[in-house]
């Protein structure tokens, strides 16, 4: 039997015909999908379901599901959050069990068909299959005069599973996203996090040693001048993580605008939190940064000399509220709200210092070994 929210079908065979169930038990008529396809197999009984939650920016990545011989008895559906529905139906009794999951950011549902029990009672098999292969296929065997009903997957990106169920599942429809995602944008980005609160704790900020020397002028007779430098790239990033964009199967880059917080520098060796707004960033850059020294002094013979180079090194890791606007192919746009995570990795330029007697404090002082008092030579 298969249950239709738009038309009244009768047939002997295909025991089609409308049903008076409201808007919700079909997970409403508002959403990124096609109205028409608002359908289930199966019969009246049962109390309704929905199962969906694309308005929070999750997808379905697994269905489970448990039959005997009479049909399907039970099901259970997996979000691409990691978590899992209620069990619908009762699994107690079951013959047949089988369970099929996919990741939606590199794999479709290529295929979902199902058949009713034969006398327009309950839901009798469903077979899915992805675009890789995989597959599902639990229930009864259809009798020689039931049809099959194949159900219109679009996308490929499976949004919603509804129907009703007691202690079997009376009836079941899926919902695909009716369009691929042609474009995102992520606005209103808001931080938990305030730049005060960052700099006031510095957060994050913290100096790390880039090199450090111990040198002797061996020469017996001849002065030296000693130089202690070097350039070193090191790569510097920040990455905004949407979890709903590769859910819905996007991989292009997108656009992140609102109250946007980073690290920045303060001056050539110094960073800072801070926020901006009015501009736009992609959700991850990368680059390579100089980090350069140089800095040389005299030595008499047999005159030792201690350097070091050190800069700072900013890292954050941290959660945001946005919305989010996804444009399919179709020109269909709908937004929803979700959280998201920012991580970035920040370097300032470095500073170098000689002494003619070992650091016994600040950076790198753990690879010098004496308390005498230190005097700096001037770079």
């Amino acid at each position: 039997m298969r249950f239709s929210a738009k038309s009244l079908l009768v047939g002997a065979a295909c025991f089609l015909f409308a049903t008076t169930a409201s808007a919700q038990d079909y997970c409403g008529y508002d959403g990124p999908w096609e109205q028409s396809d608002l359908s289930m197999t199966g019969g009246q009984g049962g109390g309704a379901f929905c199962e969906t939650k694309w308005q929070d920016g999750i997808v379905m990545k697994g269905v489970e599901v448990w039959a005997d011989d009479g049909g399907v008895i039970a099901v259970q559906f997996t979000y691409s959050d990691g978590t899992l529905s209620p069990i619908w139906g009762r699994t107690g009794g079951s013959t047949g069990h089988g369970r099929i999951d996919w990741d939606p950011e590199s794999d479709t549902i290529k295929n979902v068909v199902t058949w009713g029990n034969g006398v327009a009672q309950y839901l009798g098999r469903v077979v899915i299959e992805t675009q890789s292969g995989k597959s599902l296929d639990v229930g009864r065997k259809p009798e020689a005069h039931q049809s099959d009903w194949p159900m219109p997957v679009h996308s490929g990106i499976m949004l919603a599973a509804f129907g009703g169920s007691g202690t079997r599942i009376d009836r079941l429809g899926f919902i695909f996203l009716k369009s691929k995602v042609k474009h995102v944008t992520v606005d209103d980005v808001k931080f938990e996090d305030t730049p005060e609160e960052l700099n006031k704790r510095k957060q994050g900020i913290a100096t790390e040693t880039v090199d450090w020397a111990d040198h002797t002028n061996n020469h017996d007779t001849a002065e030296e001048t000693y130089t202690f430098a070097k350039n070193e790239g090191r790569e510097v990033w920040k990455a905004y993580t949407i979890r709903s964009t590769a859910s819905f199967g996007f991989k292009e880059a997108i656009e992140v605008s609102g109250e946007l917080l980073g690290i920045g520098a303060k001056s050539n060796t110094e960073l800072s939190f801070g926020v901006e707004t009015g501009r736009e960033e992609t959700n991850t850059w990368r680059d390579t940064v100089t980090i350069n020294y140089s800095i040389a002094t005299k030595l008499a013979p047999g005159q030792r000399v201690y350097c070091r180079s050190y800069c700072q090194k900013g890292t954050y890791d941290g959660s945001f509220t946005a919305t989010v606007t996804m444009k399919l192919e179709d020109g269909t746009e709908f937004k929803f709200k979700e959280k998201g995570t920012m991580k970035q990795l920040m370097y300032t330029q470095a500073t170098s210092e000689c002494d003619d007697k070992p650091f016994t404090d600040g950076p790198g002082a753990e690879h010098f070994h004496s308390n005498r008092r230190a005097v700096k030579f001037i770079a």
